[in-house]
């Protein structure tokens, strides 16, 4: 949910238009705010979404987003983009990934092939290389710290085993540990 464009409007506060971007760079999107240039936002209010009223039983589909919009996310350098029917994902090879680094990219056909079973990248590389290119706009616009130097040094699985059993428990037992110490699960 895209939480300050929504609340925003709900305060009755408009955001500025956002500037134009140059042709051919990639780079932050910006906006003037009280006469300086600032960052731009991202994302869309849900505001006209939930005044429609509608309920879920309703047959009629509204999307926030369009379906030609590319919506990109990443959580623990692990990364996705959706583009249409398109969706591109990326996981190291240590997480059951395909490789590292730009090789490290999968890309489905979410339509028909909506478990993600089926990886298309060899046999389309162009629409590969377009979801790329839109990811490589995201990482910029956002400001994200990618690439396999963003991933955090930690214990590996051979380290640690009890760890790497619960991907929640093992994040529970790091964020407990006070500065500079090892947790003594793993000590």
């Amino acid at each position: 949910m895209d939480f300050v464009p929504t609340f925003l409007e709900l305060a009755g506060i408009s955001l500025p238009p956002p500037a134009e971007k140059k042709q051919g760079v990639v780079a932050r999107k910006m906006m003037k705010f009280r006469g300086r240039e600032v960052h731009a936002l991202r994302g869309k209010s849900w505001v006209p979404y939930f005044a429609r009223h509608e309920k879920v039983e309703d047959a009629e589909m509204w999307a926030i987003h369009s379906s030609e919009e590319p919506i990109g996310w990443e959580l623990f350098a692990r990364g996705a983009l959706r583009k249409g029917d398109w969706k591109i994902v990326h996981f190291a090879k240590s997480d059951g990934g395909v490789g590292e680094g730009d090789e490290g990219w999968e890309l489905f056909n979410v339509v028909e092939d909506p478990g993600e079973t089926k990886d298309l990248a060899r046999a389309n590389p162009e629409k590969l290389r377009e979801l790329m290119a839109h990811w490589e706009e995201y990482v910029t616009e956002c400001g994200i710290v990618w690439g396999e130097s963003a991933i955090a040094p930690g214990l590996s699985r051979e380290e640690a085993p009890e760890l790497w059993e619960d991907e929640i428990e093992m994040q529970k037992v790091w964020m407990g540990a006070c500065a500079g110490e090892m947790p003594a699960a793993v000590a």
